[in-house]
């Protein structure tokens, strides 16, 4: 899926849309290349306690970084 391919921490960023949590792994720098590359625009930034209980969404969703294509 292309939200996942384009991430480059490699995190597999469906598993948290798919389970309607926002974008919470360790390892995302908020680059944005998901949040901008998502035709749904399902994604977001914020946290999830351990049971996937939404804890905080961030009002600023990504950086404001802008992605190069090739």
């Amino acid at each position: 899926n292309v939200c996942t391919s384009v991430c480059h921490q490699g995190i597999d960023v469906m598993n948290f849309a798919n389970k309607g949590l926002p974008m919470a792994d360790p390892q995302c720098v908020r680059c944005s290349a998901c949040v901008q590359s998502c035709p749904t625009g399902v994604l977001s930034f914020g946290r999830a306690d351990r049971e996937g209980r939404l804890i905080q969404l961030d009002a600023l969703s990504a950086s404001n970084v802008q992605r190069q294509e090739g």
